[in-house]
């Protein structure tokens, strides 16, 4: 599995990678129950995905069998901070601490 910034400012079809290509078992426990894996973070902050970008997800199965029945992704944000930081950024509000 792959995240990317679409355009990202970046000569790709896919757009700029975001953090690394995960395997399928770094989501799973041996008894088969799902592990929370942190989103990837950018020289230890957050992404700012702007309101002209959007973020995708590849997800390739490369199993013998071809047995992805289905997959499930779950990105959870932080509306309020995201307008906390872009009043900081435009100056028309202190900078968060």
């Amino acid at each position: 599995m792959q995240f990317y910034l679409v355009p990202g400012g970046v000569d790709s079809s896919l757009g700029m990678t975001v953090g690394n290509n995960y395997d399928g078992n770094i989501f799973l426990n041996k008894d088969g129950g799902q592990v929370a894996v942190p989103f990837p973070e950018y020289r230890g902050a957050p992404y700012d995905i702007g309101s002209l970008e959007t973020l995708a997800v590849e997800i390739r199965n490369g199993g013998a069998a071809n047995n992805l029945d289905s997959a499930h992704v779950n990105i959870f944000y932080d509306n309020s901070r995201f307008y906390e930081l872009c009043k900081a950024r435009c100056g028309c509000a202190p900078a968060p601490m």
